[in-house]
């Protein structure tokens, strides 16, 4: 696919993309942490349909360390999830688990690395593969995502406001809107975020001990 194509498909996702009322939060990278089991903690985006996807964090603190669950989508993501653990515990995460190759799951994991450099991350052999692949072939383009898009969408909102029979209505600009208003905060966040791959493969089952606490 060429570069022009793919900015346009990316730019036809966002069209489609579906949209609800956004509530009142500062920046789209923000979750609440709620303890779902006795060490078991889920971190939520607290505006789950803003721009960029980010999906939620799962962390289990066990006997001797902490167990990680995806690394985040962008390095402000992780630092904040590794914030929540270090008022939780003073042990160390211990590993990351990676589920899948997306970059939303991916681009966060040097965090834990640079704070926790023993920590291990484990991954299935078939997604550190598309990780390296990914990053190799698609890195700048990934990079310029959010500055390649952004005058696209404000032009759009221009003109329809300019119109005078606006085809968006409110609630959808304003969706699209905050992605514009968010340009900054997330061209950084990409532009500096550090490549990190899994260091531990799995390829089938495998159960983590810690203390009394089982993890498969």
């Amino acid at each position: 696919m060429s570069k022009a194509k793919s900015k346009l498909c990316c730019l036809l996702l966002l069209l489609t993309f579906p949209v609800y009322a956004a509530p009142d939060v500062p920046d789209p990278l923000l979750q609440t942490f709620t303890e779902l089991a006795p060490g078991v903690w889920l971190g939520n985006r607290l505006d789950s349909a803003r721009l960029p996807v980010t999906p939620n964090t799962t962390f289990v603190i066990g006997a001797d360390g902490v167990v990680v669950f995806d690394g985040g989508n962008l390095p402000l993501v992780a630092d904040r999830v590794i914030e929540k653990i270090r008022k939780l515990t003073d042990l160390p995460v211990t590993y990351v688990i990676i589920s899948h190759w997306h970059m939303d799951h991916v681009l966060g994991v040097s965090r834990y690395l640079l704070a926790f450099p023993q920590a291990r991350i484990i991954a299935h052999p078939y997604t550190r593969e598309l990780i390296f692949r990914y990053l190799a072939q698609h890195e700048q383009d990934m990079r310029n995502t959010v500055s390649d898009n952004v005058p696209g969408i404000a032009a759009m909102l221009a003109k329809d406001a300019q119109s005078g029979k606006p085809a968006i209505d409110a609630k959808t600009a304003a969706w699209y809107q905050q992605f514009v208003d968010d340009e900054d905060l997330l061209e950084e966040q990409y532009r500096n975020f550090v490549p990190a791959y899994p260091n531990l493969l799995i390829d089938g089952k495998l159960t983590l001990f810690s203390g009394e606490r089982e993890i498969r």
